[in-house]
Formats: C-alpha cells, structure tokens, sequence
C-alpha cells in the first residue's frame, strides 16, 4: 500500500498492478450512501456465514467423527478354532518379531477368531504394513496379511487377580489361586510379564467382555476368604513367565522323590553319563520301518494303541487330508514300567527344527559341568529364550558359546552319542527358522526324555525347569487330558516339519503321578503350498494322538 503523504504518482516505468487500485474519489455527498450499502451489505453477509456454518456444522462434525473412525489395522488369518489360531500366533511372532508382536490381538467377529496387529492406522499405512508383511510370511509360505478397517470385531477378555512388579509375591498368590479355584481356571493360569515391567496374574479365558465379567464376579466371591478379588483385562497378548507345569516342577523338585512308587530309580548320580545297557526302553531293533519290533529284554505291554494310532492316520490318508508324500513318526514310552508301547518309524532321521534345541541345551550343560562356561542371567536368559520361546536368535547365540554346530555335535557324540544315535547338528539356525539341515530320529528324542526323566543329565533340573515354561504345545494344550499334568516338551515346526517331543505326567486317583513319553513328527518331502493351514492341521493330528495316548494310560493306572 502507498502511504498517506505520498503527493506525486509514480512514474510510469513504475507502475505496477497495484497502480492500478487507485480510483479517483468520490465526492462528498455520495460517500454516506456507499458507507450504508457497505454496512448493509456486510450484515447480509455476515448473517449468510452465520447460517451457512449452521448448516455445515453437523456435516463437518461427521466428517471429524468418520476421520477418527475409519482407522485400520493388519489382519493375517480368521478361523473358527481359537486353538489353531494361538498356533498361528506362534509362528507370526517368529517371522515378524517382538515388536510385532506386542501389538497383535485375537479379536472375534461373529463365530469367527482372528489374528490382527492393533495398528489403528491410517488406510495408506496399514496398507504398506501389510505389504510389508506380507513379503516376511510368504517366504515361509505363509499367507498374505491384509489392512482392514476397525470395525465390527472385539478384543477378548481375560481374568485378573493381582498385578505388580513383585514375582515371588504373585508367584505365591499363583499357588493360592490354582489349588482353591481348580477346574475354574484349569490349564490357562499364567503370570504374565507386562509391557511397564510389572508382573499380572492372569486366568486366559479369551472370551468376550459380558461372560468374562460374569466369571470374574464368581471368582471375586470364592476367593473372598483369601482376600483376593478378580477383575476383567482385554487380552494384551503378553508373556507368560510362569504357569502350571513351571509349578508342578517346582513342587516335584522341592520333594526330591522318585515320583512314581513303582518307577525305576535313578542308577546313577545326576552329573554322570549313562551307558546304553541302563535305559532298558529304545535298545530294540526295529524288523521294518512300520510294524512293531520286539525286544530282546522289554517286550510291549501293549499293541492295541499301536494300531489305533495306524488307522487313524490310514484314515486321514484315505480322505485326502494327508499327502502321500508326508511321512510320519510316532513314539510313546511307559515310564513307569519302563516300555515301550508305540514304536513307529523311530530310525529313521528326519528334519528336526526348533526340537534340535534341547539337544543344543544338554551341549551347552555339558560344557557347564566341565567349568568352560558360565551359567549367569545373561546365559540363563538366552536358553529362557531357546527352549520356551523358541528364539533362533538365542539359539544361535548358545551355540557360539559352544563353539558352534559342529562343536556341538562333537560334545553330544563323544558324552551322549549312546542317547542320541541319528542326531546331526550341522548349521545354525537359518533366517526366518528355515532349518532343514539339522536332524534326529523319534528314537533319539524318546532316549533324551528317558534320561532327562531319570534325572541322568547334567543340571538335568535345570533343563526340566526350561521345557516346563509356559507355552504353547501339541500334546497338552488344546486336548482334553485334564489339568495337574506335569509336561516337559519342545515343539519344532517348519514348512515340510510339525512335530513334538514331550513328557506328560498325569496323576492318578490315588495321588502318584505316571510319566510317559510322547513324540509326534510329521514330515513332507516338499514345502506345503498353505504353511500356516498344514501348520495348524497337522498339529492337531499330534493333538488327537496324544489324547488317545491319554486315554489307554488312563485305562491301565486309573488316571483322573
């Protein structure tokens, strides 16, 4: 703008478009009539607005109230079995990471469950999540992960009784809870860790808001007489750091009594290797790789469960839910009478996966007995990892304590080659768990557990204490044998391997308790096409084996 006490117009070379403002001026008498209209003119407006922003309030309140609501999120999988989808669950952590992890959810939408990332992002972001996701999963095979909008599914709910940073107080309050709640909280009682540091005691129902609330008040009312209230949490996917079999271990160490009246003792000191001839189960040579060989000192109490086991996966292959190209193994040994019962295709080596780490484990121990390492909270933390999380990171890093995979194979054949014949530990753990390399037979994996039950292994209680950990496996969680069983297990999966190896040790009416060993591998010889569909399917072939192995040691010692 000029200023007032400008008298001379610019020259010409100086006129530019604002020159071109300036109007000659009115004379006095019409400048009262141009102020009115002015005024009126701007009252009329000003009222116009006023009346327009009525009108478009609401629908810019809407717009406001859509932008907040049209969030995303990351969804990978829906199913209607909660079971196979805590599985899934499983393998997305280990493809994605922690960070991933902390973030995904089991939501419900109508009958169906699925697995999402609680992003709350924008369309555009979650889109370029999942692509990136997308690229991690498919290279194990497994399927794409998709943006969807938030909308029309549910968080599930759990039951919270306590939280804090003290472990040892709620590891007390544990105990409490699950011997005066019992069937009510049954094998899905953890303490969790928290994302703040503290710890929270949780009963895992994973059901919706209204009928967890309804169970949360039941229990509030039984535990009255503890002083212990329960309240309702969203489930918040945490980790478990303690549970049932992290207790029943404890309790079975504190005894220090062989845990079966009838059941062998120990023939020598824990710290000791144990020649072949003392492990009378698993010393039989096998006629074929199917039917049942007998041996010369232990003959099989039972061939019946054998069969049935035979038929049920002829059955499967008959309906075209197994491949051909998919070879099973199937092991299970009576601790208590020291047979074995089930003995088919144990030889032979197969794929081992995430099951070789125990074996990594025992190497690792060794070297701890002859004084070459050292078992701090950094060591103690990275086989923590190992064994209940299955963190190939760690694995490899106990490896390298060991000197590496082929150091390793030295040790476990030099001190335990007697134990584990097939087993042959060539590679670390390769990116994303794709470990096709490293082996070991049903076989071996049955003489470990022998021996690891015997107490014949060296810090054999500290191995017990690291497969006990709370996680999730196939022959326990998701099947019908009740709770108060003792498991010690690893599980191994891959795109052509699902398998496990464990002891279960249920009690009996009167009180004792009667371990076996069960071992389930199901390998392909190619690469499953749907890796997360054959993940789930196959794991709960070993769930339905596993509980008919229940239910004829049921039958022969009164099990509850």
């Amino acid at each position: 703008m000029f200023k007032e006490n400008q008298r001379q117009s610019p020259s010409p070379r100086k006129i530019n478009s604002r020159s071109q403002l300036m109007l000659p001026m009115p004379s006095k008498d019409i400048c009262p009539r141009i102020k009115k209209v002015l005024r009126s003119r701007l009252r009329q407006t000003t009222v116009s607005l006023f009346l327009l922003a009525l009108l478009l309030l609401p629908a810019f309140g809407k717009a406001q109230a859509t932008q907040h609501t049209n969030r995303y999120d990351v969804a990978y999988i829906w199913d209607n079995d909660l079971n196979k989808l805590q599985d899934y669950q499983e393998e997305l952590k280990d493809q994605l990471g922690d960070e991933v992890d902390k973030r995904l959810r089991l939501v419900q939408l109508g009958k169906q469950y699925g697995i999402i990332y609680d992003g709350n992002e924008s369309a555009l972001s979650a889109t370029k999540m999942a692509i990136h996701h997308s690229s991690i999963l498919n290279k194990v095979g497994l399927a794409d992960a998709m943006a969807i909008k938030d909308e029309g599914y549910h968080g599930l709910y759990n039951v919270s009784y306590s939280h804090g940073p003290n472990l040892g107080a709620l590891t007390d309050k544990y105990q409490t809870i699950y011997r005066y709640l019992g069937s009510e909280v049954g094998k899905d009682f953890y303490i969790e860790k928290c994302e703040d540091g503290n710890f929270t005691l949780i009963y895992r129902r994973q059901g919706d808001k209204r009928s967890t609330l309804t169970v949360a008040r039941r229990h509030t009312k039984l535990l009255a007489k503890k002083g212990i209230t329960a309240s309702i949490t969203r489930e918040e996917n945490n980790e478990m750091v303690f549970g049932e079999s992290s207790l029943l271990n404890h309790e079975e160490e504190e005894t220090a009594a062989d845990p079966v009246p009838c059941a062998p003792k120990p023939a020598v000191a824990e710290k000791q290797d144990t020649p072949a001839e003392s492990i009378p189960v698993l010393t039989r040579v096998k006629k074929n790789s199917i039917s049942k060989s007998v041996s010369k000192s232990v003959v099989s109490s039972n061939s019946d469960l054998e069969q049935q086991l035979e038929e049920y996966i002829n059955g499967l292959r008959s309906k075209g839910l197994m491949a051909k190209d998919e070879k099973t193994g199937w092991l299970v040994i009576d601790l208590t009478k020291g047979e074995t019962i089930v003995d088919i295709n144990v030889d032979s080596p197969y794929q081992a996966a995430s099951m070789i780490k125990p074996f990594i484990a025992l190497a690792y121990f060794q070297l701890l007995k002859e004084e070459k390492v050292v078992y701090g909270p950094k060591s103690r933390r990275k086989l923590e990892a190992m064994i209940q999380h299955s963190n190939n990171a760690a694995t490899n890093w106990v490896l390298k304590q060991v000197g590496g995979p082929k150091a390793a194979q030295r040790i476990l054949s030099k001190h335990y080659g007697h134990l584990l014949h097939e087993t042959s530990i060539v590679e670390y753990i390769p990116s994303g768990g794709r470990t096709y390399r490293n082996k070991a037979s049903a076989k071996d994996y049955g003489r470990f557990l022998v021996a690891l039950w015997r107490k014949q292994l060296p810090h054999g209680d500290e191995i017990r204490r690291l497969m006990a950990l709370p996680g999730r496996d196939r022959i326990y969680s998701g099947t019908p044998i009740p709770r108060g069983t003792l498991v010690y297990n690893k599980t191994g999966t891959t795109a052509r391997l699902c398998g496990d190896m464990g002891i279960l040790a249920p009690r009996g009416q009167n009180g004792h308790r009667y371990p076996y060993v069960v071992v389930g591998i199901i390998e392909k010889q190619a690469k499953a096409r749907d890796y997360g569909r054959w993940m789930m399917n196959r794991g709960n072939v070993i769930r339905t084996v596993s509980a008919m192995v229940y239910q004829d040691m049921k039958s022969n010692y009164n099990l509850l």
